[in-house]
């Protein structure tokens, strides 16, 4: 733990990522003479160096000389790169490495400066940060650290090792009633850490909630999140076409229950595999909205119990919808299509899952830019 601890570049991450990384890595040991890594070859680890023992009086053409505490190859975990030098150890040396095979505990999330400047996403991309930062929930992705060079802001994240719910939707068409129960219970704990805060998500659907590796859902970050002031409502019209309550389109002013609304749309696409309010356009999409739920005829898909989840969700009234009264989520965990659910076992995380996913390193996204890197988004 301490010579990971020892690299500059890795003191400010978290106590429990440090970790982390240190059960990965393995140790390895060179004696003298010994190539650590061969010029031409293809990069697959990062090396930290935890002892060396000098011995050789060998006189010979060197780039640099490292010690104990230094490190080396770790482009070869943000890019498939062949190394430029040689890397000969001088003496005995004991090195901790990481290879590539191992990185799917962690994603990097590129956002472009241009693009969020010429969008006007600055201000939300701020806003998703900070909250992130301080989101310490099993079902909404953890934001470990943020960095920036001159061209890209990256944000080090917890990976979706198995996908997200959008892609699963459409390989089987839709999800039976157990399957959508679990991720919906995930996505509830996940909104009910944030409006316990202050914050309202506004941009739930399959495509925002992915599988961790032992299958649990967990809500992505969004640049839609936002921590409402004292009068607990907001203005901005943000979100998805098809997802959003009737009061953000209306321009009514919108708090936590929207996202409640959101919820009932979320339970409808998995049992169905489609949406309730369809359109050509956009603005049919919104007009199909505003007309409400109880306009729609349910498929045969969609049960009983569920439907009337769904339609106790997206009420036009906000105040009228579940989760929205004195009882808040306990509305929701109470109600007749959760019945026998084990709500304790989820928050405990041992409620097995429906799909436990094949995790695939591929599945991860990493640092393509070079560069020096800022630790602070404070100029950005």
């Amino acid at each position: 733990l301490f010579s990971v601890c020892s690299v500059p570049f890795l003191q400010t991450l978290p106590e429990d990522v440090i970790m982390k990384l240190s059960d990965l890595m393995e140790e390895m040991h060179f004696a003298e003479g010994e190539y650590i890594l061969r010029q031409g070859t293809k990069g697959d680890a990062f090396y930290i160096i935890t002892t060396e023992k000098k011995d050789s009086d060998k006189e010979e053409a060197v780039v640099s000389m490292l010690s104990e505490g230094q490190w080396f190859g770790e482009k070869a975990l943000l890019r498939e790169e062949v190394h430029t030098t040689n890397v000969i150890a001088e003496g005995d040396v004991t090195c901790l490495l990481i290879d590539r095979d191992d990185k799917s505990c962690f994603a990097m999330r590129v956002l472009k400066k241009q693009l969020i400047l010429s969008s006007g996403q600055q201000e939300h991309v701020l806003r998703e940060r900070d909250i992130l930062m301080k989101a310490h929930c099993p079902f909404i992705v953890r934001l470990f650290r943020t960095l920036q060079n001159a061209d890209c802001l990256y944000m080090l994240t917890e990976v979706g090792a198995g996908g997200d719910l959008l892609s699963l939707l459409k390989e089987k068409g839709t999800l039976d009633d157990s399957s959508t129960r679990f991720y919906v219970a995930c996505v509830v704990e996940g909104l009910t850490f944030l409006h316990c805060r202050g914050v309202i998500y506004r941009d739930v659907k399959p495509e925002n909630v992915v599988l961790d590796e032992h299958g649990y859902g967990k809500l992505i970050g969004s640049g839609c999140l936002k921590k409402l002031d004292m009068s607990k409502k907001t203005w901005t019209f943000c979100g998805t076409p098809g997802y959003l309550a009737p009061e953000i389109i209306l321009n009514q002013g919108h708090g936590v229950s929207a996202d409640m609304w959101s919820l009932g749309v979320f339970v409808f696409e998995l049992l169905s595999g489609r949406l309730p309010f369809c359109g050509f356009e956009p603005m049919m999409i919104l007009t199909e909205t505003i007309r409400g739920i109880d306009h729609l005829d349910f498929p045969k898909t969609i049960s009983k119990s569920a439907s009337s989840l769904i339609k106790r969700l997206c009420r036009n009234n906000p105040s009228e919808r579940l989760s929205s009264q004195r009882n808040g989520a306990k509305d929701i965990h109470k109600h007749k299509w959760f019945e026998g659910f084990d709500w304790e076992a989820l928050c405990r995380l041992t409620l097995p899952a429906p799909i436990v996913p094949k995790v695939s390193p591929s599945s991860s996204h990493y640092l393509e830019d070079s560069g020096e890197f800022y630790t602070s988004w404070d100029e950005f």
